[in-house]
């Protein structure tokens, strides 16, 4: 069979278009996302116990920007656009974040520290990267930066500048009270024996992270 041609015709009338690159972006991955999992989270406020003042002020930080971006366009204000929650490991952070997430119905990115590489000067330049794409989110309200720390006496504080993180949430051990909550909410869907008295296993694990206290539910339930 004879090799098929194109008329020169054709050929000279064919151009790649704006249309073009819109479908093909629309159909491609970003490649620092390709192995990344972009959900909406199922965590609600009800899965965290205790924290109640931190939850209002995310929905007044996060979730009533990104929900009425108009008010503050009208005063010609600028919400924030992230935040950084500090505190002791097993604290609820990432559960507060997917929580807040699942609020406002978007779509959530978890992408771990020790996982863009810190050898070579790879910190450095991932830290420029981070703060560069940070800087270029003024004007895309749907985006909002939350950042997780143990140690925030080393974060750079170029991250904490306005437009970046620079609001700072601490999310502390909870007390007695707090662990009570989150007996609650770990159980609140197993049947308990009345003879499980949850005031008094708040009382003894006064000091245990939410975190820590998960098995002690997990064994309540059996």
């Amino acid at each position: 069979m004879e090799d098929e041609t194109i008329d020169a015709e054709v050929l000279n009338s064919m151009a790649v278009t704006n249309d073009d690159f819109s479908a093909a972006l629309a159909a491609s991955t970003a490649s620092a996302l390709r192995e990344t999992f972009v959900e909406v989270p199922n965590v609600c406020w009800e899965d965290i116990g205790g924290l109640e003042s931190v939850k209002t002020e995310l929905q007044e930080t996060v979730q009533y920007p990104v929900e009425h971006p108009e008010n503050f366009e009208k005063f010609g204000m600028s919400p924030s656009r992230g935040v950084l929650f500090y505190g002791p490991p097993g604290c609820g952070k990432t559960l507060l974040a997917r929580a807040i997430a699942n609020e406002c119905q978007a779509n959530f990115i978890s992408i771990k520290g020790s996982g863009i590489g810190d050898a070579g000067g790879a910190a450095d330049r991932v830290l420029n990267q981070l703060l560069t794409e940070m800087d270029g989110l003024s004007s895309k309200k749907t985006i909002f930066v939350i950042g997780a720390t143990n140690r925030p006496d080393i974060i750079d504080p170029a991250l904490l500048r306005p437009s970046r993180l620079d609001q700072l949430i601490y999310i502390p051990l909870p007390d007695e009270a707090s662990q009570l909550q989150i007996f609650k909410s770990c159980l609140r869907k197993s049947p308990v024996s009345k003879d499980v008295h949850l005031t008094a296993l708040a009382k003894l694990t006064g000091g245990f992270s939410g975190f820590a206290n998960m098995p002690v539910g997990l064994q309540i339930c059996h």
